[in-house]
Formats: C-alpha cells, sequence, structure tokens
C-alpha cells in the first residue's frame, strides 16, 4: 500500500514558518536567559516548482519539492533557489534553540 503525497508546501508558508520558529525561540530565550546568540542573515536553500497560477501575485506560485526532488505537478518548472534573508533589528536567540544545544558554556 504506497502513501499518498504530501501536500506541496508554498514557499511563502516555509518562510512564515521560519519566521515563526524564529520569534519562539527569541520569546523562550527572553523567558529562560542564559546564552543568547544573534541573527545577522539566515541562508535558505530550496528545490522550488514554478507553476502558472492566476490566483497569486505575479502569476506564478512557487512550492517546495518533497526531499525525493518529486515535483506536485509535471507541468511546472522545478529550480534550486538560494534566499539570504537579512534581519533589520537586533534578533537574540537563545542556545536551548541550536542544534546540538544542552551543554553549558563555560
Amino acid at each position: 500500500m504506497s502513501r499518498p503525497e504530501p501536500r506541496a508546501i508554498e514557499l511563502t508558508q516555509m518562510i512564515a514558518a521560519l519566521r515563526g520558529s524564529l520569534e519562539t525561540a527569541q520569546r523562550d530565550g527572553d523567558r529562560e536567559g542564559g546564552p543568547r546568540f544573534q541573527v545577522k542573515e539566515i541562508e535558505v536553500e530550496a528545490t522550488v516548482q514554478a507553476t502558472r497560477d492566476r490566483q497569486v501575485a505575479g502569476g506564478v506560485r512557487f512550492s517546495v519539492v518533497n526531499a525525493k526532488g518529486q515535483a506536485a505537478k509535471s507541468d511546472g518548472v522545478v529550480q534550486r533557489v538560494l534566499l539570504r534573508l537579512g534581519v533589520n533589528q537586533d534578533y537574540l536567540i537563545s542556545r536551548s534553540h541550536l542544534p546540538g544545544a544542552g551543554h553549558a558554556l563555560p
């Protein structure tokens, strides 16, 4: 029995989820105290599929392609994109939200 393909994730949804995760980390850091890290730039690489869609601004929809590289629709163009997102304010997150966290700093 094959598993159904997951619904496509819009590029905008992916960026919104990243923003939400960073905001949660910042709020948790404010509560927890301890070492803090400043976020200056975020670099995200994704494979996206561009399809024409009159219902979105610009007429093109960008959906993130799943890890296997399978596109949601066969009529789209698949591209790799690198997004460098700059932070325009001091943005501090706590250590507990970073990979390998849990060890105290000297």
